[in-house]
């Protein structure tokens, strides 16, 4: 697993970017860039988050922007073995994290009502008679 530590990095510029997705949906994702300095290096990076998710929001990625106006210092992640990949946030986006658990969940069940029966461990009531 990756380490890192944290620097200061000062922005440089901000912009809403564009991703498309497999189906080709539009989503947007915010774009900061920033230049900071590790051991006499200097980089410039404009990765936001750690795992990027795009949203349809428009509006709730500005706000992400505006909290990050141009030559304001701020706290960024920097890999200890690789200085140049960086980020501002870790993890997941609060919306990414909260559907990813709806989908493990939706997943967890759908295989208790499949598989759960066949093992009779439990006997489920007639109407999600499966076998």
């Amino acid at each position: 697993m990756p380490r890192y530590e944290t620097t200061t990095a000062e922005v440089i510029a901000t912009h809403i970017g564009n991703m498309v997705g497999g189906s080709g949906t539009i989503s947007f994702r915010p774009v900061v860039t920033y230049r900071y300095t590790v051991d006499g290096e200097t980089y410039t990076n404009d990765q936001y988050s750690q795992r990027m998710v795009g949203q349809r929001n428009r509006r709730a990625i500005q706000r992400v922007l505006d909290k990050y106006p141009p030559g304001s210092i701020i706290e960024i992640y920097y890999r200890t073995r690789n200085p140049a990949d960086s980020f501002i946030k870790k993890g997941y986006p609060a919306g990414a994290a909260f559907m990813m658990t709806f989908i493990l969940l939706a997943a967890l069940l759908t295989l208790f009502l499949i598989v759960g029966p066949r093992l009779e461990l439990f006997e489920l009531p007639s109407i999600f008679n499966l076998r």
